[in-house]
């Protein structure tokens, strides 16, 4: 299964959704490559503020879901990477490999984290 670029435009209920069908699709054994944009909740400061706040200036309540756009938050979509792995968990799967591609510190967002989920 491949959810390329998907969880870069879903705020976090949807995510949970998709997740959760990516675990009753997946068959036990088998996995689903995933990509996302996910940061550090306390990333070390710089001079002109935060890096995440600088690419993904607006967030929900928790901080642990940003976006880049205020009139369109599904426009780009950045998660804490502890609250992505526990939504991952939630629905009955688990992260067995992880590739940062996104790092925080530029206005604009360099790549994607690439991430294997398993059943």
């Amino acid at each position: 299964m491949l959810a390329k670029s998907l969880m870069t435009h879903l705020l976090e209920e949807e995510s949970r959704h998709y997740l959760r069908e990516m675990r009753r699709a997946l068959r036990p054994g088998r996995a689903a490559v995933v990509t996302a944009f996910l940061f550090e909740l306390f990333e070390p400061a710089a001079a002109d503020g935060a890096p995440v706040r600088v690419a993904f200036p607006f967030a929900d309540a928790s901080g642990g879901v940003r976006w880049r756009s205020r009139s369109r938050p599904a426009s780009a979509v950045a998660y804490a990477k502890p609250l992505f792995v526990e939504m991952v968990e939630a629905a009955g799967l688990h992260v067995q490999w992880h590739w940062p591609g996104y790092y925080p510190g530029t206005a604009r967002p360099t790549g994607q984290d690439v991430l294997l989920i398993g059943h």
